[in-house]
């Protein structure tokens, strides 16, 4: 019989020291847990007097510290050490039980998916030295997972139990348990951790997406917000309140801040390569890095995995590092955040248990070393971890055979940097942050009071001067021919051979002069260099009259200019060369807001630079500008933290070259010839993606063909992957659809939730039920069954367009309200872009995201401005005088409304507000319905003409809102599109109008006054009265007598050509084929009327008409395509995005996410693939097709036509046993007859 497990009362204390014993096994009847410390035993006394068993640390399975290192918490591996029922333990001292701590007069519980205990130890804050507090003996605490447990800096505990109702049990030092409460008892949790603030952050999965905050009030945890997600696969939070969530479906990471609550919570969004889970997750102490480690599973095994970095900047991709099957990496530390940053990766081999320990520099994850001896000469055993800050890496974990706190870099006997370059053996480059300061503060002893430079400056030729020696680079500086006219100032550089401990030269340029040979000659005066150090990354920093220049070696290039700050003078409007100024002139100062990572001190004077690259340096004409630029769009490091300014340095310069062959750098980066060299590297795109619209404008032919080369992307780098992957398959989905689902951060209200919660909490514990009570199940059941020809061939692409429709994260609401900041996909609507299904896809997904339901509120809007006042003036005598005016009063209060949103249009961006033609439908309008309504309030009535043309623009304007829809908007498109077209032809038969219209009226207008009332008697054959219809008599035998007996008076139509205006309608319908104008005019009479009729219709009513139907038959043909309405959509959503949303909105990353994924039918692709290659493609440049792409679209139909002959072969089988079967039953009949 097992020995008993006891168990202490809540209500414990020394007076009474009641013992309840329980069995070893949780049967029977419920126990109340308000009563019971379940599930285990907590001692509430702490200190030498608690008669804490000791610690075996060999068992110690766990190690988690809180937020701000205040307190650790480890586990167990074996059975807890539990006294024996007859041994009286409770009536030893503390020095006694640590005696009787023998594990032979312990039992141990061995309980597979459970843990002994927890203990809790607390840290000193002077000596760092961990003092234990309390432990927690639990048979019933399910075995804490890395992501589910955690400790925090007020001595909480918190661990999944195995009871339903609530998640997780919170325990404090004094062994007092705290409950969590959810909505649905039944979620699963992800992962969990507590914060700096003293929050608890709570990831919950299945059924639900959701992030629970929970703060301290009052000895309770209470739930203070909650945050509600479509979805996530894993979550992992960080003790500073950054959110990362992974999506398994779009393989994507998104960073939010989750402290500021609100908003613009987004941060930064990351991509992996497809079929890669997430396993780990680390950022730095500054928060500018991410590393990701995540694995590739071929049923459920491991085959490869990957590590990444991130820039935090910008989501970007800095480095990748492939493993292979036979190396999985368990955990990872960013450690020496200021005095020169490493990654230190722990990793195992599953198929022999052996552990690594490496140091790989984060920026490039190149060469790595091994730190095993970092910790095997301090007897580091296995578990450990490492908790950081920006000062301090600090260590836990077994010290020399004792659970012990170290500061990492206290454990070396030299600095840090030695460290790794002599006893590790790592020369990889290094970023010193202590570097920015050190820099900060020789530049600032130069600037003392009273110094300007004139002071001697160093003397290179002096033989004897040491040079600057780093750790293993050694800097020389001296004169080139002194004492000469052609004396320069060389620097020369040495690296430490490893093998012989010997300085060489190092590879490449070892020697360089860095004295500039300034242009114009007159403007040169004698290069001066104030003071030089040996930065601790080995580069040389130089003070000089020319600026701040810093020298790195670059390998197999040798010296290279890589940062440069100094002063240009602007001559004259044309020149802007660089040039030393006055000697007493201050050649680097440095501003006051300095960046502080990353190499950013500050960043380099590109606008100098880049305007002065063909300054040459010595006797050999070196342009180290220019190198320096070639070296800063070649580097990807460099790229990621400078490729922003430096592109928009280009284009404000007009550098066309340079813009060109960066923005192709930035692409053959990303891609290769067999597609993308890593899904993680599209972000890097986002860098020609911000100036997308000034590439536009300015290089047109450039961003055509970039468009060529990323029309058809797919999200997949290995094509070993393609069968495992998913990308393609069969969907029932619609071409162009988009595929998953995108986060964005949105709070609700739980009180009703919580409030049900509770009750569900106490009706369970009333009726005693337990987890295992509930099989709960997840599958997946459709509303109906779907036929298998709702389903198609499908690929998964991506629009490699990152940021494209994001706005800026920081603004002004009042400034947004008033004149929003546009996005890049509402600042370049092109023609080009439509031509790809990336641009159609983007339409598809912005409209049925959100598109359609904005446009219909609106139409319903409008649709009530028309029908209060269209009733009015239709149905006139049906209102009563009361009811008319309320509804003028509502068309005046919606016109308004409308109004505004014009005016707004127009005060964005007048120009386009003027070019487009559906403007003047809206303005004329509103206006003229406001106008006549006002004029029907304050008299009862209105001219008709004005009420006429109001309703006539009011309805054609409703009958514009159809243009969004594809079945009308193709044809609104293709009318004003050619309309568009023809504009420039209209124009010139508008001027040949104008002009015989002109010429008409000065041939056939009256010369003398005339009145239309009164007869006038004159010779002017112009005069109406002259060309009016006379009627004769005809006496009986047939004679027409000569004098007229009547006259049909004349009218404004008789003679047209009276005014100017008139003769332009004459003209008009002239063109029209109707001479009813000119018809009361004798053309024999009228030779030059005659000329001017035969040129007319000659050349206009006969050339140039059925040219224009000619012209108009091509545009037809032209635009009637799919481009233009998708042109006219994107207008409509751009007037949405930027008029009708609310800031926030336009922030909303699930409407704006930074990349969109979307699904193309197989079928639609391979017609596509077909035209391109027999050269049908009917845009700039032919696009281009990755290898894996065709691969894949080969893959998808080799997999359809091997169903369909499976398929095939099962009917032939079929027919065939139909055939014997109905053989067989001839057969029996007729052995029976």
């Amino acid at each position: 019989m097992e020995d008993p497990i006891y168990y202490y009362d809540d209500d414990y204390d020394e007076d009474d020291s009641t013992i309840i014993p329980i069995g070893t096994g949780y049967s029977g009847s419920y126990q109340d847990p308000s009563r019971l410390t379940v599930p285990g035993y907590i001692s509430s006394r702490r200190g030498s007097e608690s008669g804490i068993v000791p610690d075996d640390v060999d068992a110690i399975a766990q190690i988690v510290c809180s937020p701000n290192m205040k307190y650790v918490a480890t586990t167990f591996k074996f059975g807890a050490y539990v006294e024996k029922s007859d041994e009286k333990s409770d009536e030893k001292s503390s020095a006694e039980q640590q005696d009787a701590g023998d594990p032979k007069d312990s039992a141990y519980n061995e309980n597979d998916g459970k843990i002994s205990k927890v203990s809790l130890w607390s840290v000193t804050e002077t000596t760092k030295k961990l003092i234990k507090e309390t432990e927690i003996m639990g048979h019933k605490i399910n075995e804490p997972k890395p992501k589910l447990w955690a400790v925090s800096d007020d001595k909480y505990i918190i661990f999944k139990t195995s009871y339903f109702y609530y998640n997780f049990e919170i325990f404090d030092a004094k062994g007092e348990r705290k409950d969590l409460f959810f909505p649905n008892p039944h979620n699963v949790a992800n992962n969990l951790a507590f914060t700096k603030s003293g929050n608890l952050v709570v990831a919950l999965t299945e059924p639900t997406n959701h992030i629970y905050i929970f703060h301290l009030r009052h000895d309770e945890w209470i739930e203070s917000k909650k945050f509600e997600l479509s979805y996530f696969c894993d979550a992992f939070i960080t003790i500073e309140e950054k959110l990362i969530l992974f999506d398994d479906k779009i393989f994507q990471l998104t960073k939010w801040d989750i402290s500021t609550l609100t908003f613009e919570t987004f941060e930064t969004n990351c991509m992996i390569d497809w079929c890669y889970k997430v396993r780990h997750v680390e950022v730095n102490q500054g928060g500018e890095l991410l590393a990701v480690y995540a694995v590739y599973l071929h049923e459920n095994t491991p085959k490869k995995s990957k590590l990444y970095i991130y820039s935090l900047k910008n989501g970007i991709n800095m480095a990748i590092r492939d493993y292979d099957e036979s190396r999985i990496v368990e955990s990872m530390y960013f450690i020496a955040y200021e005095v020169g940053e490493r990654l230190l990766i722990r990793s195992r081999n599953p198929f022999n248990d052996e552990l690594y320990i490496e140091l790989v520099d984060p920026f490039t994850l190149k060469t790595p070393v091994s730190a095993k001896k970092l910790l095997e000469s301090n007897e580091i055993r296995d578990p450990f971890i490492i908790k950081s800050n920006k000062n301090s890496d600090n260590i836990i974990g077994v010290i020399n055979n004792t659970l012990d706190i170290y500061e990492l870099l206290e454990l070396f006997q030299t600095d840090w940097i030695t460290y790794l370059r002599k006893e590790l053996g790592d020369y990889n480059r290094i970023f010193v942050f202590s570097d920015t300061e050190y820099i900060k503060k020789v530049i600032n002893d130069e600037q003392v009071a009273g110094k300007y430079f004139t002071d001697p400056e160093i003397s290179p030729e002096t033989d004897d001067k040491p040079p600057f020696v780093g750790k293993f680079l050694k800097w020389k500086v001296y004169y080139k021919n002194p004492n000469t006219p052609e004396s320069v100032i060389e620097i020369e550089a040495e690296v430490l051979d490893r093998i012989s401990g010997d300085w060489v030269p190092v590879e490449g340029e070892s020697k360089r002069t860095v004295t500039p040979n300034f242009q114009p000659p007159e403007h040169t005066r004698k290069l001066k260099i104030m003071r030089c150090e040996c930065l601790n990354n080995d580069d040389l920093l130089m003070l000089s009259n020319f600026g701040v220049l810093i020298w790195t070696v670059y390998p197999q290039k040798g010296i290279r200019l890589h940062y440069y700050w100094g002063r240009a003078r602007i001559r004259n409007e044309k020149s802007f060369n660089l040039y030393l100024g006055h000697e007493k002139e201050n050649p680097f100062y440095l501003p006051p807001n300095l960046k502080t990572y990353a190499n950013a001190f500050p960043d380099s004077k590109f606008l100098i630079i880049i305007k002065n690259k063909n300054l040459t340096f010595g006797d050999k004409k070196e342009s180290y500008f220019k190198e320096l630029l070639e070296d800063y769009i070649s580097d990807k490091y460099l790229i990621i933290n400078y490729g922003s300014i430096l592109m928009d340095t280009f284009l404000f310069l007009k550098e066309d070259e340079w813009v060109e062959k960066f923005c192709q750098t930035c692409y053959d980066l990303t891609f290769s010839a067999e597609g993308l060299r890593s899904t993680s590297d599209i972000q890097l795109l986002s860098i020609i993606i911000e100036v997308f619209p000034q590439l536009l404008q300015r290089h047109p032919i450039y961003l055509a063909r970039f468009l060529s080369q990323t029309g058809f992307v797919m999200p997949l780098a290995d094509p070993e992957l393609i069968l495992d992957s998913e990308i393609v398959n069969l969907l029932p989905t619609q071409h162009l659809a988009h595929f998953g689902t995108y986060n964005q951060l949105s709070t609700k209200t739980t009180l009703i939730e919580t409030f049900f919660a509770k009750i569900m909490y106490y009706w369970n514990k009333l009726i005693g039920k337990t987890e295992s009570d509930f099989g709960v199940t997840t599958t997946q059941s459709s509303d109906k069954e779907e036929s298998d020809s709702d389903f198609e061939a499908t690929i998964k692409l991506v629009i490699p367009f990152p940021k494209f429709v994001n706005y800026p994260k920081n603004y002004s609401t009042w400034e947004e309200l008033r004149n929003p900041s546009p996005s890049y996909f509402t600042d370049s609507i092109d023609l080009e872009l439509y031509k790809y299904w990336n641009g159609e896809a983007l339409i598809n997904f912005k409209w049925h995201t959100y598109g359609l339901r904005y446009y219909l509120i609106s139409w319903s809007i409008y649709t009530v401005f028309l029908c209060c006042y269209t009733s009015v003036v239709t149905l006139n005598d049906f209102f009563t005088t009361g009811e008319k005016v309320f509804l003028l009063y509502l068309s005046i209060g919606l016109g308004f409304y409308h109004l505004i949103h014009e005016f707004r249009q127009f005060v964005h961006s007048p120009n386009d507000y003027i070019r487009s033609p559906w403007n003047y439908f809206d303005i004329g309008a509103i206006i003229f319905t406001m106008l006549t309504s006002f004029i029907l309030i304050q008299n009862g009535t209105a001219p008709t003409w004005a009420t006429t043309i109001a309703t006539l623009l009011l309805e054609l304007k409703f009958l514009f809102y159809f243009r969004a829809f594809r079945f009308v908007g193709v044809y609104f498109a293709m009318i004003f599109g050619v309309a568009k077209r023809a504009y420039s032809f209209l124009t010139i038969i508008a001027f040949v109008v104008f002009a015989f219209a002109h010429s008409l009226h000065l041939l056939l207008r009256p010369s003398a006054t005339y009145s239309l009332d009164e007869p006038s008697y004159s010779d002017d054959p112009n005069d109406p009265w002259n060309l009016a219809t006379t009627y004769n008599p005809v006496d009986k035998d047939g004679v027409i007598s000569t004098q007229a007996s009547l006259i049909e008076p004349p009218d404004s139509s008789t003679n047209m050509f009276t005014m100017f205006g008139t003769s332009l309608l004459a003209v008009y319908l002239l063109l029209t084929g109707d001479t009813s104008p000119i018809g009361s005019w004798s053309l024999q009479d009228n030779l030059t009327l005659i000329i001017l009729m035969f040129t007319f219709s000659f050349f206009t009513t006969i050339y140039f008409m059925n040219l224009f139907i000619g012209l108009l038959s091509n545009e037809i043909s032209d635009t009637n395509n799919n481009e233009f309405y998708l042109i006219q959509k994107a207008e409509i959503l751009a007037e949405i995005e930027l008029f009708y949303m609310l800031p926030h909105q336009r922030r909303n990353k699930a409407w704006f996410p930074e990349i969109i994924i979307y699904i193309a039918h197989v079928s639609e692709l391979r017609d596509l693939i077909r035209e391109i290659q027999i050269g049908d493609w009917k845009g700039f440049e032919k696009p281009f097709l990755s290898q894996i792409l065709l691969k894949a679209v080969q893959v998808q139909m080799d997999e359809l036509e091997s169903d369909e002959e499976t398929i095939k072969k099962l009917k032939e089988d079929i027919k065939d046993l139909k055939q014997m079967v109905q053989n067989l039953i001839a057969n029996r009949g007729g052995q029976a007859s």
